[in-house]
């Protein structure tokens, strides 16, 4: 019996940990990532001089709003004085403010600047374009299959502990 049909026994009876699918799963993921993150760099997120960490906060505000510094640090899994350098970071080159929190006038909220709003854009233009030629040898019908797969994998996982990136 090949090595794919024992997998596919076992499965039945639990899974197959160390099947030939799964260790090419294991071995194309961060090739996947490496690709990703080097062809959105190459395409101009570079510029914009963010690391993971910075292009995760900008994002998380764009979706979130503003935030007191707290929780955008519990958003991120960091400490509170990593998101106080980071946004003083961010805040320098124009890419957040801090303002007054109207329902609480003792602590700030970080939000976006426009120059936030565009940077987000402009990332998620350069992801969409990557992951559009990463994907492009697929066809529709199997980007509609690994995207169900992906769904159904990332909806029976617990939730992240730890920082996200």
């Amino acid at each position: 019996m090949n090595g794919t049909l024992q997998c596919m026994e076992y499965s039945a009876q639990g899974g197959c940990p160390d099947s030939a699918a799964l260790l090419t799963v294991m071995r194309c993921m961060p090739l996947l990532f490496r690709y990703l993150r080097h062809r959105s760099r190459a395409d101009g997120i570079g510029r914009l001089e963010l690391d993971g960490p910075a292009a995760l906060a900008l994002r998380t505000l764009h979706r979130a709003g503003p935030l007191p510094a707290g929780d955008l640090a519990r958003r991120l899994a960091v400490t509170a004085g990593n998101v106080t350098a980071m946004v003083d970071r961010l805040a320098r080159d124009g890419y957040l403010r801090r303002t007054g929190d109207p329902a609480d006038r003792r602590r700030s909220l970080i939000e976006l600047t426009p120059a936030g709003q565009v940077a987000v854009q402009e990332m998620s233009a350069r992801w969409r374009a990557a992951m559009r030629d990463a994907f492009s040898a697929l066809s529709p019908e199997d980007m509609e299959s690994l995207a169900r797969i992906l769904e159904q994998l990332t909806q029976q996982l617990p939730a992240p502990q730890g920082p996200v990136w």
